[in-house]
């Protein structure tokens, strides 16, 4: 027998972080990626394609990079931010073969390159919404 209850329902607040990017190109973090992250209002944020692997794309901060504005307000005070740059948001969704906007799981992995520390998206890890959901939008 199973019970349901405040603690052993779903919690609905427990969205998984992502970043979505458009074609035109709006590239957004979400408030559960920016708490993931450490990112923040104004941090500024640079991308990098290795063509050797058209399987990922790197992101990391970077004094020269795009600065990040608002986006969405969580309930909590916290910010989703953006990156709007049409050409960028393109060329990535591009790069992976999409056609259309798509969002991507997000996590606090980094990798080491010749730049450095990077976090990184897999064209694999695209998020896939939980049907219902889909349908009732």
């Amino acid at each position: 027998m199973t019970v349901f209850n405040k603690e052993t329902s779903w919690n609905r607040r427990g969205k998984p972080p992502v970043l979505r990017i458009s074609r035109n190109g709006h590239i957004r973090f979400s408030v559960e990626a920016i708490r993931l992250l450490g990112l923040k209002l104004g941090d500024a944020i640079s991308f990098m394609i290795d063509e050797r692997d058209c399987k990922i794309f790197y992101f990391f901060r970077d004094e020269k990079g795009m600065p990040l504005k608002h986006c969405t307000r969580g309930k909590d005070g916290v910010c989703g931010l953006q990156v709007c740059c049409r050409p960028l948001g393109q060329k990535l969704l591009d790069y992976f073969g999409f056609k259309g906007n798509k969002t991507f799981d997000i996590s606090n992995e980094q990798c080491i390159t010749e730049k450095g520390k990077m976090w990184f998206v897999l064209k694999e890890r695209t998020h896939i919404p939980i049907k219902w959901r889909r349908e009732a939008a």
